[in-house]
């Protein structure tokens, strides 16, 4: 009985595996037909040695690989001349999906909709995608599939290009088949990017926003696989859930992107393949450590236009040094022993990934990491080398043919197999190599080279002569020259194969003969650039990758800076003809008449003034991807630290201002807005490396017309508040809600039960127990005195009041509750919240006891703080030493760094400004900036910076015009945009016309 069931069983699998087959009419062949591709020149894989093999398929498998002849009954394709490589792999495509709209940069009029738009038990944002599976719409279609086949990809692994989470990708074939023989793995990874792409809730607007969506989901995805579900379903966490353990891929709009993604998947134990920018090579050594797996972009620049002097103005050394450098880029990651896979996503024809190649190998690349990044380093990444990336039997038969080795520029598919034998184009042409020629009376070698598309022929017996050969068809006529000094020839006709020709000719008495050539020997492999044609690196080394970075990171000095007038912010107030020796970052002594120090570089500071370096408590500097997330009333979850853009330029031109330090803010979009970052300005750094280690935590609050929307158009009415009342109630709500998820917390932990971390609630609960301070965005006396009395109430306090202009208003009041004021020096009458701010208010707020400060807001504003902090001797009369600390000590104060910084004393940083003349006066300005006790602006040595900029520029300009001259494809410029944040400042981000 078992053994009938049995039999019964297998019978009933062997039926059902006949049935995946759709039921064909009439004759057909048989699908266990063998083809041996035959006599072809195979690589195997990357590196291996190049042998004339013949490789048999049957049923989409290579069954054998040898130099046996085929066998009888099989079909032959006869290779000859072609050079077999595995197939390529692209691991972005979104092949046979169809491509989703994005939201567009600009909304239309109307109310926003904060409601998701799909149905179901889905992730309440609709930029969240992980539910889907691109299997299940995956959708054969001929012309992507020839686009492929003609750049010699066989295996993509296609995802839908829509969302934040974009769901499973799937690893598909590209040949002409039914989906059912072209997906090889249903779901072979996951996907991720910072765009939110079809998505038309408002949330989020920024990068910033678009890391904490991601930061949220992850850790949701922790709490879920750990059981906690709160009886709730959501098909986009237990799919994530699900997918633990492939591969993810992310998508990149910025180089910077790379440290954010690992930064997130290090937070989450979790590994990304990161799709590049083609910029890497600028932080090379920082990257190693990384330890990264990237997809390279074969998309090179266009030749900068600089044919116009006008346009001149728009091309800065930086897109002229990345046009020259980008060439490099593999070649310099493989140096550093960075793998990386290539891909074609980017170019508009696929068909350019060639001359893309033949570009990086003259810039160093070997043919075999290459061929590695095509094949066998992306099938690895994927858990898919068992199936593809090299001709191996058993593998998948995903190969192809080429007419001339691989990397050679102006390359052609011949031969495409992707399942299905997709293109077959047997060379209508002898195959280049060397041939021995035997005619009636003599032996001599013919010579075959391929020059471009054409051939070029060569007769050596005793001479080595040009031959003119004629093709038609499979018939080929030679004519020789009998020597090099008479004009007298043979004339040799007849037929070829491949690697064979054979015909007639008639001898100098009108004689008829036979004669043959046989191939005997390949030709040297051309795609290895000799070593005199590869480009020498170019050194464009800056850091940061700007025309002012630095050639090599400052490093810190050790100083004796003798006979200064320096302004110690400390009790001993303004020290004249005093010395200060910094050394190892710190300040290591302050006084008069110091003995230096062995090793010191003494520095004759007579009629110089030295300060601590200035603190801009309010700037919007170096941020990417957007200063508000304002699309809800409260986004405490989001983080101006992940988001740091450390190559702006307004940090080095802050630096030539005398700024050391700042805290850079969310705006003021929303009452509760996103995290602040405090960094020093530590031009060259990476944007970690600018924060200030073990500073406090701080979040941006506002009052007034930003957040309630007064000025943000008829579409603007749905968000919750759109009154002064209102924004009350959305900090009463949001503080009380805090406490309860603290109770809850502490409840869970007690029980060891799962607890969902909501990072928006994280944020607030920091505020109560007192390791996040607040700095508040404000006008108006009665929103002030609201806020306090709230805080109060609910047991948390404000720690800075920012702009404050009616601050003169509830000065007591503010030094009661313990609040800072940082305030501009004079700016009124903006706008109509604005109306009461008078000058004088700085002064006022310091008199009656509040740490009072000066701040920007502004990045132009930020390289002239000494001069705003000069306005309050004028309006108000503070001393010159109050003035100052308006600047460096008092927002050290308030942003609780001044252990740090903010004074010059021993054992604080060495963040100092050395100034030509009295710090107050306008016409005073900073001859040289350190911070940690590094030199980062240097007055007299920029204009010898700028001479050698001008020359690198002009150089980068004639061998542009060379390459413009050679015929290279030339792109106009366009004005960069740089981008300068202010409080209300609104974009959505990723979206072109903001950000490209």
């Amino acid at each position: 009985m078992k053994r009938i069931l049995l039999i019964y069983m297998v019978l009933n699998v062997l039926y059902a595996a006949a049935q995946t087959e759709q039921p064909k009419p009439g004759i057909t062949e048989s699908d266990e037909l063998i083809t041996v591709y035959k006599d072809a020149l195979v690589v195997t894989e990357p590196g291996a040695t190049p042998q004339r093999l013949n490789i048999a398929v049957r049923k989409g498998r290579i069954i054998r690989i040898s130099t046996q002849p085929p066998q009888p009954g099989e079909i032959v394709k006869d290779c000859s001349g072609m050079y077999l490589y595995p197939g390529f792999i692209d691991l972005m495509s979104n092949y046979g999906l169809s491509a989703a709209e994005q939201t567009p940069a600009r909304r239309p009029l109307g109310p926003i909709k904060y409601d998701r738009t799909r149905h179901g038990a889905r992730h309440w944002n609709d930029a969240i995608r992980s539910e889907f599976h691109s299997y299940e719409e995956f959708n054969y279609q001929k012309k992507q599939a020839d686009d492929y086949q003609k750049a010699g990809i066989t295996v993509v692994l296609t995802h839908r290009r829509d969302g934040i989470a974009r769901g499973s990708g799937s690893l598909v074939l590209t040949g002409h088949a039914s989906e059912n023989h072209l997906i090889l793995r249903e779901r072979a990874s996951m996907h991720y990017s910072f765009t939110k792409g079809s998505s038309t809730q408002p949330y989020p607007t920024s990068l910033m926003g678009s890391i904490a969506l991601l930061r949220q989901l992850f850790s949701d995805v922790d709490w879920y696989r750990k059981g906690g579900r709160d009886g709730s379903i959501n098909l986009a966490i237990a799919s994530e859930a699900a997918a633990l353990g492939l591969p993810a891929i992310f998508e990149t709009r910025d180089f910077y992107d790379i440290w954010r993604i690992h930064a997130l998947g290090r937070e989450f134990s979790r590994e990304f393949i990161i799709l590049g920018s083609g910029r890497e090579y600028q932080r090379v050594t920082d990257l190693k450590a990384l330890k990264p797996k990237l997809i390279l972009p074969l998309q090179l620049p266009k030749v900068p236009d600089v044919s116009s002097p006008l346009e001149l103005k728009h091309i800065t050394w930086e897109k002229l040094a990345h046009w020259d450098m980008a060439p490099f880029n593999p070649a310099i990651l493989h140096r550093e022993g960075i793998t990386f896979a290539f891909t074609t996503h980017g170019l508009k024809d696929k068909k350019d990934l060639w001359r893309s190649l033949s570009e990086m190998l003259k810039a160093g690349l070997d043919t075999a990491t290459a061929l590695a990044a095509f094949t066998t380093v992306p099938a690895a990444w994927i858990g898919a080398d068992d199936l593809i990336g090299r001709i191996k039997v058993g593998q998948v038969a995903s190969f192809i043919g080429l007419e001339k080795p691989f990397g050679t520029e102006d390359n052609r598919v011949l031969l495409h197999l992707s399942y299905a034998e997709n293109i077959f184009e047997p060379i209508i042409k002898p195959s280049p190599g060397v041939y021995t020629a035997t005619l009636h009376d003599t032996t001599a070698q013919l010579l075959i080279y391929p020059s471009g598309n054409k051939l070029i022929y060569k007769w050596t017996a005793t001479d080595t002569l040009d031959v003119v050969a004629t093709l038609q068809a499979y018939n080929i006529t030679l004519k020789i020259p009998l020597s090099k000094k008479n004009k007298t020839y043979r004339i040799l006709e007849g037929t070829f194969t491949p690697n064979t020709i054979s015909g007639y000719y008639l001898d100098q008495n009108g004689q008829l003969h036979t004669w043959t050539a046989h191939k005997t020997a390949d030709l040297p492999d051309t795609s290895r650039p000799k070593s005199d044609s590869i480009r020498q690196i170019p050194d464009y080394t800056r850091f940061p990758f700007t025309a002012w970075g630095h050639k090599s990171p400052p490093p810190a000095e050790h100083l004796h800076i003798k006979g200064a007038t320096i302004w110690t912010m400390e009790p001993q107030g303004k020290l004249e003809n005093a010395d200060i020796i910094i050394r190892e970052g710190k300040i290591v002594a302050i006084g008069t008449n110091l003995p230096t120090p062995r090793g010191a570089q003494v520095l004759d500071a007579k009629g110089i003034h030295i300060t601590p370096g200035i603190i801009d408590e309010h700037s919007h500097i170096a941020i990417y991807g957007g200063v508000n997330e304002g699309s809800h009333s409260i986004t405490s979850e989001v983080r101006i630290g992940d988001v740091i853009n450390p190559d702006d330029i307004n940090i080095y031109r802050q630096l030539a201002g005398g700024v050391t330090a700042a805290q850079l803010l969310h705006g003021s979009a929303n009452s509760i807005g996103g995290q602040s970052a405090l960094v020093k300005l530590r031009w060259g750094a990476l944007p970690e490396q600018m924060k200030i280690s073990g500073a406090p935590g701080f979040i941006k609050f506002a009052l007034g017309e930003n957040v309630k929307q007064s000025n943000w158009g008829e579409g603007n009415v749905t968000r919750f508040p759109q009154t002064r009342m209102g924004v009350e109630q959305v900090f009463a709500d949001a503080f009380n809600r805090a406490k309860e998820y603290d109770r809850r917390k502490k409840a869970a932990q007690k029980a060891k039960i799962p607890f969902r971390t909501d990072y928006q609630l994280e944020a607030l609960s920091e505020i109560l127990n007192g390791s996040r301070h607040i700095t508040c965005h404000s006008y108006v006396q009665s929103e002030i005195n609201m806020l306090m009395k709230l805080a109060d109430s609910l047991g948390f306090k404000v720690n800075t009041f920012t702009h404050i202009l009616e601050g003169y208003k509830v000065a007591d009041k503010m030094k009661e509750h313990g609040a800072n004021a940082s305030s501009f020096s004079d700016w009124w009458a903006y706008k109509w919240e604005v109306k009461d701010a008078i000058p004088f208010n700085a002064a006022i707020l310091t008199r009656v006891g509040v740490n009072t400060a000066i701040n920007s807001d502004d990045a132009e504003m930020g390289r002239r703080l000494n001069q705003e902090a000069a306005k309050t001797v004028k309006y108000g009369g503070l001393s010159e030493v109050e003035a100052l600390a308006t600047v460096t000590i008092n927002p050290a104060r308030m942003l609780r760094i001044d252990h740090l910084t903010g004074s010059l004393k021993p054992g604080k940083d060495a963040d100092l400004v050395l100034w030509n003349g009295h710090p107050l006066l306008s016409s005073s300005f900073p001859l040289a900036t350190f911070v940690d006790g590094r030199r980062l602006y240097d007055y007299h040595s920029q204009n010898e910076h700028r001479l050698r900029i001008d020359e690198e520029k002009n150089k980068l300009i004639q061998k542009a015009l060379s390459a413009i001259a050679q015929g290279k494809e030339k792109e106009k410029p366009k004005a960069d945009q740089n981008f300068m944040y202010h409080c209300e400042t609104i974009i959505q981000y990723a979206a072109d016309e903001d950000l490209d």
